[in-house]
């Protein structure tokens, strides 16, 4: 599992520049919530993660039932890529398709 904390942390990304642009995009999204949301001691405490391995869909268990689940595909002219976004109180993952297909979603 890949641990993003910011985004310097993005560039471990950098073989995949699809999932890397959407980790990206994400992050700065939930960083303006949390620069209106400051007051609120529960944006404090958030991790971002990319899962890599199977071994990593061992957390699913212990979280649950996600608020948000997207499924992202990206067409481009080398073909498409499919990721998972998964939204809970105080995570966001992002599994690839591969990955994604071993558990459901």
């Amino acid at each position: 599992m890949i641990p993003i904390s910011n985004l310097y942390d993005c560039q471990q990304l950098n073989h995949d520049p699809e999932l890397q642009r959407e980790v990206i995009s994400y992050l700065l999204y939930y960083q303006y919530e949390l620069q209106e949301y400051d007051d609120d001691p529960d944006f404090q405490d958030f991790s971002f993660s990319v899962f890599q391995n199977d071994d990593d869909l061992q957390v699913l268990e212990d979280l649950g039932t996600p608020e948000e689940t997207v499924r992202i595909e990206i067409r481009h002219c080398q073909g498409s890529c499919v990721l998972y976004r998964l939204v809970y109180v105080t995570e966001v993952l992002f599994i690839p398709a591969h990955l994604a297909d071993k558990v459901s979603l």
